[in-house]
């Protein structure tokens, strides 16, 4: 008992002086979001005393709900099958009443799940972005691994351990690929598809300076839909040009070297402009100065 009171509470303290150098010597002040800009990026904003424990627990369930959505159903069994064998073996071997056991496992897996998010779980705006997923994969492999390398269970209960861990494994070595491929198919679209607008634009106005708009984005290639269909995550995961005009603008004019025109604050999409060209990947509409670019998504 006193062993593993020390054990965690130089965990703690290691976690918190990590923490401390991290924000005082590292990181500095925060480029992107900080707390006077919560909602553009993620924010060093943290939550108040008063409002710590029900902001910590909306966190956790958005970060939960983010897994249950974006996983596939196949990594949610396994990953269910992994925390199951773990709270088994443990409950059994343990030398408490089985039901105090089985209660305080159960509590301990669900907390350290939470806590593998780190301090994002007290940010204001944590921005719920794949890559957060980093500490549940540590907390995935640990589990994984405490349960497959216990020597004290029966040949079935470790077999089925083990499988679930190569399964899990073969799992993400598969979809690691998988996404490396569709991140180059989405590139190749992406350029397709903005070096044919370019072409247009520069055919229509290549003498005259123009305010440009883009309405729509650039979707999702058919490689990535079919993924999304196994790997939600796959969409959140292989950006695609924004709907947002300004990262258009900036992609077509410092990418592409297209005349370097800021649009207006004017939005062109509430203007009567007259359609110039109607082709099967965009519109154009302009009336000489004023261009706005409606993308479509292809068939």
């Amino acid at each position: 008992g006193g062993d593993i009171v020390k054990l965690v509470m130089c965990a703690v303290l290691a976690y918190i002086s990590a923490l401390v150098f991290y924000r005082a010597i590292l990181i500095g002040e925060p480029v992107f979001g900080g707390n006077s800009d919560p909602g553009s990026y993620t924010a060093t904003g943290t939550f108040d005393l008063r409002n710590i424990i029900p902001g910590i627990t909306g966190n956790t369930r958005q970060f939960f709900t983010l897994i249950h959505n974006d996983f596939a159903m196949l990594w949610q069994g396994l990953i269910a099958l992994l925390c199951g064998s773990f709270i088994f073996i443990s409950v059994k071997y343990s030398e408490q009443r089985k039901s105090l056991a089985f209660c305080a496992v159960l509590l301990i897996t669900a907390i350290t799940a939470a806590l593998s998010f780190g301090v994002f779980l007290a940010l204001k705006n944590p921005g719920i972005y794949p890559r957060h997923m980093a500490g549940f994969g540590i907390f995935i492999a640990a589990i994984g691994i405490s349960a497959a390398a216990d020597g004290r269970p029966s040949r079935i209960t470790r077999t089925i351990t083990k499988f679930g861990v190569i399964a899990l494994v073969w799992c993400f070595i598969v979809f690691a690929n998988s996404y490396g491929n569709a991140l180059a198919d989405q590139q190749r679209y992406n350029n397709f598809r903005v070096e044919t607008l370019v072409h247009d634009l520069s055919r229509l106005f290549s003498e005259t300076p123009i305010s440009l708009q883009i309405k729509n984005e650039i979707e999702h290639t058919a490689v990535i839909e079919n993924i999304a269909k196994r790997a939600p995550v796959i969409k959140r995961l292989v950006p695609y040009r924004k709907r947002d005009f300004g990262w258009n603008i900036l992609y077509l004019t410092k990418y592409y070297n297209y005349n370097d025109n800021v649009a207006t604050q004017d939005d062109f999409t509430k203007i009567d402009l007259p359609v110039v060209l109607d082709s099967y990947y965009h519109k154009i509409k302009s009336d000489g100065q004023k261009v706005l670019v409606i993308l479509k998504a292809a068939q």
